[in-house]
C-alpha cells in the first residue's frame, strides 16, 4: 500500500478480509472502504457494489481468494462478469496465485 497509495487515497476490500488489511491501510494513511458480502452469495462480491464505491481517490482494490478468514474461493470465471468494471480503470493488475 505504501508503494501504490498516497495519503487519503481509498483502499477497497470486501469483507470478510485478512485481519491485517485495516492496519496496513492505517499505516499508509489511506481511507479503508469495506464492502459487505453475504453467505447467501457465497461471499462473492457484487461488481455493481464495487463500481458504486469507486471514486477519483480509489487506488487499490484487494481481493484475497481463497479468503483465509472463511476459506471460500472465488472461481476464475466469476471475473468474466466484470469487463465493464475493468474498462473503467487505468491500471489493472491480476495475480491468480
Amino acid at each position: 500500500m505504501l508503494a501504490l497509495c498516497s495519503p487519503r487515497d481509498k483502499v477497497i476490500i470486501p469483507a470478510p478480509y485478512w485481519a491485517s488489511y485495516p492496519d496496513m491501510a492505517k499505516l499508509a494513511d489511506t481511507i479503508l472502504v469495506i464492502l459487505s458480502t453475504s453467505i447467501d452469495n457465497h461471499f462473492f462480491l457484487d461488481p455493481k457494489l464495487l463500481q458504486s464505491k469507486l471514486t477519483q481517490r480509489s487506488r487499490l482494490f484487494i481481493l484475497c481468494s481463497p479468503s483465509n478468514s472463511i476459506g471460500s474461493s472465488t472461481p476464475r470465471n466469476y471475473f468474466k462478469r466484470w469487463p465493464a468494471l475493468w474498462q473503467t480503470t487505468q491500471d489493472f493488475w491480476y495475480n491468480p496465485y
